[in-house]
């Protein structure tokens, strides 16, 4: 588990009274070097306290922030919202209190109809989903830079039986799910948490369905005497050296993150990468096709997904990362933009799509990450994560795939055996 040194813990009472879940919160406290003993009980009596002592942490460091062990949602009953708010400090939401609780963890599901009205392609799925926070920093993220609390739901067992049993018997037609979705790092906090041996294991016994892990980090030690049968997948997301170390801080380096993954590979177990999200650095074309040329070196990865940074309102991009790290030229585009007024930016720029560089610019980029990736592998699938139809349509031909009959590092069917990963 990372090395947390969390300013507070806090616990709803009702988990304790299972030893399961008792044992969980107690190994994970350990690992911080605290104990039950430690816990801040979170009741009705005490709950404006504590919401108010969260907000006094003034969003400490990614390792620093308060542990919450909450309650994940497995059935249809519900704590009473409102008479909860009724104690809390002004401002609170019912949303903000779900969280808390544990609730706001469960059972995502990914809309297609968002990716068409933000133009951009993306499957249909639904993830699990059963940390919320990260404990790492990466600067264009939220969960990085903003956050005093992390939340972890503690019930596993009741989850596996409720809701990932029950989710698998339902929707028959997915067969790859993504564990925590983008929410948080869920092996970061193993094996103290227990979701990779748990959950892996029973994926492990379903003949067509698959886990997906998808990290930064390199904490896979756990991973490796596991009998995962080929079921669990794992999932890189893989920046260029200087990105890992200034952006995407308190993750793990490049190099650390190729030799997770090849230790991975070597134990077994499927592995991807994500070439995501692209932040073009100063010297971007000689550290990626470094990174490129190493990674291809030691691992075989099933598929490899492409995109670039994206999400951000070109206004804010400058008080949030650091520009003098970037590329002149994609630089200048996030300042052209922000100059403009939103509704007169070009689709699929932000705030009419989810785009900060124009369609061309970032087209080179994929171009040079497709040479690149070919020089070293000729057959590996190359895919787009949420990209444009035109942009698509642009790499037809390099991709050998189209928007309708794809796969990509995390869709519903891109599992071993889709005839499109051989």
């Amino acid at each position: 588990m990372y090395r947390l040194d969390p300013a507070a813990v806090y616990a709803w009472p009702q988990l304790l009274d299972d030893p399961r879940h008792a044992a969980r919160i107690e190994r994970i406290l350990r690992a911080c070097d605290r104990s039950l003993n430690d816990l801040v009980l979170i009741t009705p009596d005490s709950l404006a306290d504590v919401i108010s002592q969260l907000r006094d942490l003034e969003r400490p460091a990614p390792r620093r922030r308060a542990l919450v062990f909450g309650q994940l949602k497995t059935g249809d009953s519900d704590p009473d919202w409102e008479d909860l708010l009724s104690t809390c400090p002004e401002g609170t939401s019912q949303n903000e209190l779900v969280t808390l609780y544990g609730h706001g963890t469960n059972l995502n599901l990914r809309r297609r109809e968002y990716d068409q009205q933000a133009n951009h392609v993306c499957w249909c799925a639904r993830e699990f989903n059963t940390i919320w926070g990260c404990s790492h920093g990466c600067q264009y993220c939220g969960m990085g830079r903003r956050g005093d609390r992390l939340v972890i739901g503690v019930n596993l067992e009741d989850y596996a039986e409720k809701i990932v049993r029950p989710a698998l018997e339902q929707y028959p037609w997915q067969k790859c799910y993504r564990l925590i979705g983008a929410a948080a790092d869920q092996i970061t906090f193993e094996p103290e948490y227990g979701a990779s041996e748990l959950l892996g294991g029973y994926f492990a016994r379903q003949p067509d369905r698959y886990l997906m892990l998808y990290t930064k980090s390199a904490n896979v030690d756990h991973l490796l005497g596991l009998d995962h049968r080929g079921h669990t997948i794992v999932c890189w997301s893989l920046s260029c050296d200087t990105v890992s170390r200034l952006v995407e801080k308190h993750s793990a380096t490049t190099a650390e993150r190729i030799a997770a993954a090849e230790a991975c590979q070597q134990a077994g177990y499927p592995v991807r990468v994500r070439f995501s999200p692209f932040v073009p650095v100063r010297n971007w074309r000689d550290e990626n096709a470094a990174m490129i040329e190493e990674y291809f070196r030691r691992v075989r990865p099933d598929i490899v997904t492409m995109d670039t940074f994206k999400w951000l309102e070109p206004r804010v991009i400058g008080d949030i990362l650091d520009l003098g790290l970037w590329d002149d030229e994609y630089r200048g585009y996030v300042e052209q933009y922000a100059a403009m007024e939103p509704s007169e930016r070009p689709v699929p720029i932000i705030p009419n799509g989810k785009q900060v560089f124009p369609h061309e610019a970032r087209l080179r980029i994929y171009r040079f990450l497709i040479e690149h990736i070919r020089r070293l592998n000729a057959t590996v699938p190359i895919s787009l994560c949420g990209e444009t139809p035109e942009m698509w349509e642009a790499l037809r031909k390099e991709l050998g795939m189209t928007p309708e009959h794809y796969v990509c590092t995390c869709g519903p069917d891109s599992a071993p055996g889709n005839p499109l990963l051989q």
